[in-house]
């Protein structure tokens, strides 16, 4: 008759709940008109996900910061879906600013990324602040991924 705690170590949710990944994050924009958006997830310094985006509109307005943010919410978003705990690492002073308060939150942007933070602030294990192209292995790969990204749309689009 298996116990709870065989049962618990038998299943993913138990082996990761506890487990804290680093994501690292950054954006890119082509002046207000387009924005991207990239995070690199490490555990154990390997890569064990990646991802980026492109955000068009209104938000592109806040150039490369709306990428910024969408790379936190996407690192968030995937580390909660799949039961990691996360450190952010970033490159913008306001990601980890506007999250807590330092800096106002002036715009619908900030406050609906603090919203979203707020509400899944049990998968955010902390905000880590990286200097920007330091030499940072991850920093600079999620800063790569996010210009490559920007790159491949605009020339996918003839634009």
């Amino acid at each position: 008759k298996p116990t709870l705690v065989k049962f618990l170590l038998r299943t993913k949710h138990y082996h990761k709940m506890n487990d804290v990944i680093s994501c690292y994050t950054d954006g890119s924009c082509d002046q207000d008109k387009l924005s991207s958006w990239a995070f690199i997830a490490v555990k154990d310094d390997k890569i064990i996900h990646q991802d980026s985006g492109i955000l068009t509109g209104e938000v592109c307005k806040l150039r490369n910061i709306s990428g910024e943010l969408k790379a936190v919410i996407m690192a968030i978003s995937w580390a909660k879906k799949n039961n990691y705990k996360v450190e952010i690492r970033h490159d913008l002073e306001g990601a980890a600013k506007w999250r807590t308060g330092e800096w106002k939150r002036n715009n619908k942007w900030t406050v609906a990324y603090k919203e979203f933070c707020d509400k899944n602030s049990d998968t955010i294990s902390s905000f880590r602040w990286t200097k920007a192209h330091a030499g940072t292995k991850f920093n600079e790969l999620a800063d790569q991924l996010a210009g490559k990204t920007l790159k491949d749309y605009i020339k996918s689009n003839n634009l």
